[in-house]
């Protein structure tokens, strides 16, 4: 019996890695940054690559939300969960399951995917990406934004996706409710109608973006209408770089290899522990 459970759940492990990985969507070809060189850490360590668990650069990235990360709305959902990487109701009637999105500040979602299984003709399962702002003080909150799609059409395994849910607005976390600053809050909200479905996960396909130019300029030799404005102004917004003195930013001047350390170590945070 033992045995036949652990067959069972391997199989279904390999579909679900295979589904997460291999499912058609608009943004399927994406690229990636590419992992550091080989190298040795003290000769203790090991000298595998080791690959960034996020990628910075121009291109897509691909962040997972496995079925086990997504908390129930209500402590009196009945549901059965298949080691974690399916969750199915054991009861008839409407079962809610969110989760943050949590991507970095900046963040441009292109598409918001949910994996489901769906075998009842008669009711869908309903996908949610829900923008949710709190003021910082007082009480209440000022709603928000979202986007919806259902599994309408989707028998068995399927995908529900939800291309451009945010509108292309980068996701800054913060904002102005009932006229004070306010925290915004992103999520994926899925609700499952009936013992017939399931949910396993989601994909969030997102890009990184440049903050956008202030209206005065920071340096004297940097000014609005300049082409490299926006960029340079987020490199001083940043902390990244100072200027090269006397309120000057010297966008011609060459690049030493130590200047060069010192903008890559902020830009990254570099902190590298023995």
């Amino acid at each position: 019996m033992r045995c036949a459970i652990l067959k069972a759940w391997f199989a279904s492990v390999g579909l679900l890695a295979a589904l997460l990985s291999g499912y058609a969507s608009a943004q399927e070809s994406m690229t990636s940054a590419t992992p550091p060189p080989v190298g040795r850490i003290g000769a203790h360590k090991s000298t595998a690559a080791i690959s960034p668990a996020e990628a910075y650069g121009p291109g897509a990235q691909s962040t997972i939300i496995p079925a086990v990360a997504l908390t129930p709305g209500s402590d009196a959902y009945q549901f059965s969960d298949f080691f974690g990487s399916e969750i199915t109701p054991s009861a008839n009637g409407e079962q809610r399951w969110f989760a943050p999105l949590g991507l970095p500040s900046g963040a441009v979602v292109q598409e918001l995917d949910v994996l489901v299984t769906d075998n009842d003709a008669a009711s869908d399962i309903t996908a949610y990406a829900l923008l949710q702002s709190f003021p910082v003080s007082g009480s209440g909150t000022c709603g928000g934004s979202f986007a919806s799609a259902t599994s309408t059409g989707i028998t068995g395994q399927g995908v529900i996706a939800m291309v451009n849910p945010f509108g292309g607005t980068p996701l800054t976390g913060r904002g102005i409710c009932n006229n004070v600053d306010s925290y915004e809050w992103y999520m994926v909200n899925v609700y499952l109608e009936t013992t017939s479905q399931s949910l396993s996960g989601a994909r969030i396909v997102w890009t990184r973006s440049i903050s956008p130019a202030p209206g005065t300029a920071t340096f004297n030799d940097v000014p609005t209408s300049d082409p490299l404005f926006q960029y340079v102004e987020a490199l001083a917004a940043s902390g990244i770089t100072v200027g090269c003195g006397g309120g000057n930013y010297c966008p011609n001047n060459p690049l030493t290899r130590g200047q060069m350390a010192v903008y890559l170590a902020k830009a990254l945070g570099l902190h590298w522990s023995e």
